[in-house]
Formats: structure tokens, C-alpha cells, sequence
């Protein structure tokens, strides 16, 4: 009992001293001179510059502002900044060994990413030297347990924009009127989010696509996502996802059904390769099931007709089940003007990825497979050529 007591009289002398230093320390903040005189020494020390409007914040209700934040790089770009940042929490929580967070808002954020073709993210270069990046290794991971658990009310996003560019691959994406509604027991795995993205649009090495919308919506409950929704919409291809998967945390097992409308004509737009000629549109779906080394999937395609690569294809329909790596082909049909192709058979992955498909260990060269093609009205010599030029 006394040793008891001794460790509480010393975690209550640590607690005040780090509340006295904290106060201290807000209260050369709150003056202009103070944040002024830290963010001078800051930008002296880095390549790029940091700038904040303004600094509000009351220690009494646990409440605090950023007003019109801008991260600038070392070539004067802007890549960070927003225009208000607020939260407030409770002071009284702090001693339950929990930091609840009642409201957190950010206003009108945007990140400007890029990595040039020698791979270099711009984002590194305003806190550090090219010499610094170089030799920056990545801290270990902790793993020790946090002592305190996190608690978020309310979190809301409003207005966010996203752009990011690889010029080393030739890929951009950029992305407007983002917005996040969420919150969260960490402690408990609880939470809810609402993700909503508007219009976008995605670039890579002559394909261009524009994203229409995207919703996400998922609820997380003693670490399991259920239920989970995305709605998504695209220039070429509608898309639908539902379902729910169990133990995110440690071993995430699905149970996820995928439908999407593809539309070939606004692909062919946007390769913009007229000889690679495609046409028509498809209906996929797939259901997800099992954990993510060893995924049982179903696929069906049903494409209605038009023109694939150059070639006119009547109908196309495909169904297949990958089930403990052994890939059924149940059916894939193809009618064309010369006739009518058939392909069933099974693909045994099972000794090629003996400890799943995510795992180093793998041998391509086991895969085994026993295969039928069959044709119907068929001749071979009259089939086109098929013209694919990516």
C-alpha cells in the first residue's frame, strides 16, 4: 500500500510540472511577440517558411484557433495551408488517462504534393536540406502502449483540396471539395466517418480520367467496419461497394460486393488511340470473402457488345471463383460474326503461394492449370486481329 502511494505522489508531481510547463508555454503564445518571435526562429532554421495569421486560444475552456496557415517550400510554392483550425477539449478528462477532443474543424485545407524525376518530394524540402533527405533514415515503430486513450466528439473537414504529382512515372491527381465527418473512441475501436469527394481528375501517361464523385461511409465498432458504403462515379464507370470486414487491427477478413457499369466508349476518349478502338459497355461484379492472404473471389462479366481492340464482339460473359487458390473458369463465352468461343477449366495456385498471395514466398512456376477451349461456327483463319497499343 505504501509503495502504492509513493507512485501516486510522483505521477501527480510529473503531471503538475508538465501542466505548469504547458501553461508557461501558452502563455508566451498568446502574446504576438511570442508565436511571432518562435515561428522567425523556425523559418531561419528551415528552407522553406511557415506563416500564421493568427494565433487565438483560452487555457480555461481548452480552446484553440489557427487562422490562414501556409507552408511554403524551398522555391516559394505553396504545398500546406488552410484557413481556420479549431478544437477544444476537456481539461477534466486529461485525469481519467483520456484526451477527449469535443470538436475539431478545419476550413479550406489543401496539400500540393509532387516528387520530380529524381524522387524527390517537395514537402521534405522545406524542413530539409537535399543532404538532410539523404541521410534521414525512418525512426523504429513504437510499440509500446500509449497511456492515454483518444476521444474524438465531432471532427469535420470542409472544403479540402488534394493534389499530387509523380512526374518519375508521369501520374497526377488532383481532387476538389473534399469533406470528412467523423468521430471516435480509440480505445474502444469505435467510430464513424463520412468521406465525400467531388470532382477530380487522374492522369497517367496519356490516360486521362475525371472523377465525378466519390462516398464513403463505414461504421467501425470494436474494431470491425460495418457497414461499409462507397458510391462512386467517374467520366467512364459507375461503382458501388458493400459490405463489412472483421478485425481491421490484426487480420482484416472481408466479406465485400463490388458492381460496376464501364462505359468502353468514354475509355477509348480517354486513351485517345484510335487504332486500340473500344466500344460497347460491360456490367463487373465481384464478391469479396475470407482474409486478405487467402481471398476467396467471384467475378462476372457481362459485356453487351460492341467493338474490343478493333475486333466487333457480339457478347462476352465470364464467371470464375478463386476458392483456396484454385481458380475456377466456369464459363467464358465469346460470340463473334465467325462464331462462338468457349473457355472452362481450373488454375492451381496452391503450391505457388503456399503462405498466401501476400507473402514473399511464391513460385510461379507451380501454377498448374487444365484448360478447355471449344468452338462453335468457328474458323479460325476468318478471325480478326486484334490491335492493342497502350
Amino acid at each position: 500500500m505504501k509503495f502504492q502511494c509513493k507512485w501516486k505522489k510522483y505521477i501527480l508531481l510529473v503531471t503538475a510540472i508538465l501542466l505548469v510547463s504547458v501553461f508557461s508555454v501558452l502563455m508566451v503564445l498568446k502574446a504576438d511577440f511570442g508565436y511571432n518571435f518562435i515561428l522567425s526562429k523556425i523559418n531561419q532554421s528551415i528552407p522553406g517558411d511557415i506563416f500564421v495569421e493568427k494565433l487565438e486560444f483560452s487555457i480555461l475552456k481548452g480552446e484553440f484557433n489557427l487562422y490562414n496557415v501556409l507552408i511554403k517550400g524551398a522555391s516559394d510554392e505553396k504545398l500546406i495551408g488552410f484557413k481556420k483550425f479549431y478544437f477544444n477539449f476537456s481539461w477534466i478528462d486529461l485525469f481519467k488517462s483520456q484526451i477527449t477532443f469535443k470538436n475539431i474543424k478545419l476550413e479550406a485545407p489543401f496539400i500540393n504534393l509532387s516528387i520530380d524525376k529524381e524522387k524527390n518530394l517537395n514537402l521534405l524540402s522545406a524542413f530539409l536540406q537535399k543532404k538532410e533527405i539523404k541521410d534521414s533514415v525512418v525512426s523504429k515503430e513504437y510499440k509500446g502502449e500509449f497511456p492515454f486513450n483518444i476521444v474524438v466528439k465531432n471532427l469535420q473537414i470542409i472544403g479540402a483540396k488534394f493534389f499530387y504529382e509523380d512526374m518519375s512515372n508521369d501520374f497526377t491527381v488532383s481532387i476538389d471539395n473534399i469533406s470528412l465527418n467523423a468521430n471516435a473512441d480509440i480505445f474502444k475501436k469505435n467510430g464513424q466517418a463520412l468521406l465525400d469527394f467531388g470532382k477530380g481528375v487522374i492522369k497517367k501517361s496519356g490516360f486521362a480520367t475525371r472523377l465525378d464523385h466519390m462516398n464513403i461511409k463505414c461504421g467501425i465498432k470494436n474494431g470491425k467496419i460495418t457497414p461499409l458504403y462507397i458510391n462512386g462515379a467517374a467520366d467512364f464507370f459507375q461503382m458501388v461497394v458493400k459490405g463489412e470486414v472483421e478485425d481491421i487491427f490484426n487480420c482484416p477478413d472481408l466479406e465485400i460486393d463490388i458492381l460496376a457499369n464501364i462505359n468502353l466508349d468514354k475509355i477509348q476518349d480517354n486513351l485517345n488511340k484510335p487504332e486500340s478502338k473500344f466500344t460497347g459497355e460491360t456490367t463487373l461484379t465481384i464478391a469479396l470473402k475470407g482474409v486478405l492472404n487467402n481471398l476467396d473471389i467471384k467475378i462476372a462479366v457481362d459485356y453487351t457488345g460492341g467493338i474490343i481492340a478493333g475486333s466487333k464482339v457480339d457478347k462476352m460473359s465470364l464467371n470464375m471463383d478463386l476458392v483456396d487458390k484454385y481458380l475456377n473458369i466456369l464459363n467464358f463465352d465469346i460470340k463473334t460474326e465467325e462464331g462462338i468461343l468457349k473457355l472452362i477449366g481450373k488454375i492451381n495456385m496452391k503450391t505457388a503461394f503456399p503462405k498466401g498471395f501476400d507473402h514473399v514466398s511464391r513460385n510461379l512456376e507451380e501454377i498448374s492449370y487444365n484448360l478447355s477451349l471449344n468452338g462453335k461456327n468457328l474458323h479460325l483463319t476468318n478471325l480478326p486481329k486484334l490491335n492493342i497499343d497502350w
